[in-house]
């Protein structure tokens, strides 16, 4: 989503040789600090511009009180007046500008403070189809996370599987590997809720915590 320093090549100008290292950051936190900038600072820049201070910050963070800083803010925000500065444009992607954004994680710590955890019901890639679908009825749900040991590897719905019988498939001798869709989409601890409901209403019903499946007795919990 970020241009300029988003784009998938290196410019001419670019010499690796002279690097000692190099940060990556991501579309959310270029454009989150690019409005803070322009909030806190008065500095109108783009989303590299973002990206530069949001990268220096963390570097800062590495170093002692002597040390010195410069960034280099690479645009101006006049081009994304429609885009990062636009709050219905940041608010369909997920983006969040919050002064206090609540995460995954500490929505995953209150749900087991307040014992609202249920364990995850999944399905195994060896099981039959018709196993799959027999836990929906009895658990009153439309899929099924499909894991192999501890990692999501696909996922199964009972449309899916509704369409498979109208095709005269035999769901006792389908196995769950054969007709299993794409896994769930992960978001990690840091992300805020906001990211997890623009996946819920905009890509995905559900969406898997990695860190929530690993605080649960290292096995898979939701986010829903």
């Amino acid at each position: 989503m970020v241009e300029g320093i988003g784009e998938d090549f290196f410019p001419t100008t670019m010499n690796l040789k002279i690097l000692d290292d190099i940060i990556q950051v991501v579309d959310e936190e270029c454009f989150v600090f690019a409005r803070r900038l322009a909030k806190m600072e008065g500095l109108f820049t783009g989303g590299s511009g973002g990206g530069c201070i949001s990268g220096a910050l963390r570097l800062a963070k590495e170093l002692g009180p002597n040390d010195f800083v410069v960034a280099l803010l690479p645009d101006t925000g006049m081009r994304y007046l429609s885009k990062v500065y636009n709050e219905e444009w940041m608010r369909e992607r997920g983006y969040v500008d919050a002064a206090t954004a609540i995460t995954v994680a500490e929505v995953v710590k209150a749900k087991h403070a307040l014992g609202k955890v249920r364990e995850l019901i999944v399905a195994r890639p060896y099981q039959t189809v018709f196993h799959a679908l027999k836990t929906m009825q009895e658990q009153d749900i439309s899929q099924i996370p499909v894991f192999e040991e501890n990692i999501p590897v696909g996922t199964i719905y009972e449309d899916q599987i509704l369409n498979l019988a109208l095709q005269g498939k035999d769901l006792r001798k389908l196995v769950v590997r054969e007709v299993m869709s794409s896994p769930l989409p992960e978001v990690p601890r840091t992300a805020p809720v906001e990211r997890v409901t623009h996946i819920l209403s905009h890509e995905n019903p559900r969406s898997l915590s990695t860190w929530a499946m690993r605080i649960s007795r290292s096995s898979p919990s939701t986010i829903s």
